[in-house]
Formats: C-alpha cells, structure tokens, sequence
C-alpha cells in the first residue's frame, strides 16, 4: 500500500486513522565470505534516512553558511568600492589643483619670456639705429681722414727747410692713426 503524501512503501498501521509511516530499508550484507571477496567497508549508492537528512542539513548550512560569506564579501566590496572612490576623488582634485597651479606658472613664464624677447628686440633696435648712426659719422669722418692723408703727404714731399715736423703735423698723424685703429 502507498502513502498519500509520499511515493514509497508503507505499512498500515493497527490502529485505523493513524495514517501511514515509511518503514526504512537497510543493507543487510552476507554475514560469511561466499565469494572470497571481503564486504568489510561495502556501502551501497543509497543513503539511509538519518544519512539523508544529515547529508541535506549539511548542505543547507552550507548554503547558509556561503550566503553569509557572500553578503560579507560583497559589504566589503562595496565599502573597498567607496574608500578607493573617495581616494581617487581626492587624487584626481589634488592632481587637478597641481595640473592648474603648473598652467598659472606656465602662462607667467610664457609671459615674462614674450617680455624678455620685446625687450632685447628693441634694444637690438636701438644697437642697429646707433650702428647706422656711427657708420654715417665714419663715412663723414672719412672724407676728412682722406684730407688729412693727402696734405701728410704733400709734407712728407717738401724738401729742405720746409720739411718740418710741427705741431700741425703731430695732429694729422694722431687723427690719422686713430682713424685707422677704428
């Protein structure tokens, strides 16, 4: 006869109403050695009711027992999630102030680098006009200088008493020879 409620052997019991229990089977092995092969430690692919009820509580706990370490792990994901988003936050600001600071300094330098090219550009200026200028007092100067060449040698061709060395003379030579050094 079968239980309603599961699909296994039952016994009815003495007593009408009681309903139905499951009677366990067990392995009864062969008590001597009728194949020369030892049962000793033989155990059979069913479970017994006690084994199967262990074996599934045992796997309940341990389903408890991972849930909990995931819920454990993930907390600690999330709040490893938050410290390392809070510290990169912070980095990023504190790189980001720096990478501003360094672009101030940057513009300055560009700017006082611009000034210190317009300043030697226009002293440059100023050095070639004042070349120009003492190129033109020289090309003025030149003229005198051929002057004062040519009457040094007409003295030198005086002969005699006329050939004198005077005071006259002395200036010529010393306008001659700085206009020659310069």
């Amino acid at each position: 006869m079968l239980c309603s409620r599961e699909l296994a052997p039952v016994k009815q019991t003495s007593k009408p109403g009681e309903g139905c229990f499951q009677y366990e089977t067990t392995y009864q092995g062969n008590i001597g050695n009728d194949m020369g092969v030892s049962t000793m430690g033989y155990r059979s692919a069913r479970y017994n009711l006690p084994e199967y009820h262990e074996a599934t509580y045992a796997k309940y706990y341990q389903a408890f027992a991972d849930r909990d370490n995931a819920d454990r792990v993930q907390h600690a994901s999330e709040d490893t999630m938050k410290e390392t988003d809070a510290q990169t936050r912070l980095t990023q600001d504190e790189t980001t102030k720096k990478l501003a600071e360094r672009l101030r300094d940057l513009h300055f330098w560009k700017d006082e680098l611009e000034r210190e090219i317009n300043d030697i550009r226009n002293e440059t200026d100023l050095l070639v006009a004042q070349k120009k200028r003492l190129e033109r007092a020289l090309a003025a100067c030149e003229l005198a200088l051929l002057i004062a060449m040519d009457n040094l040698n007409c003295r030198e061709r005086r002969e005699g008493i006329d050939l004198v060395q005077d005071e006259v003379e002395l200036n010529l030579l010393k306008v001659s020879i700085i206009a020659i050094r310069s």
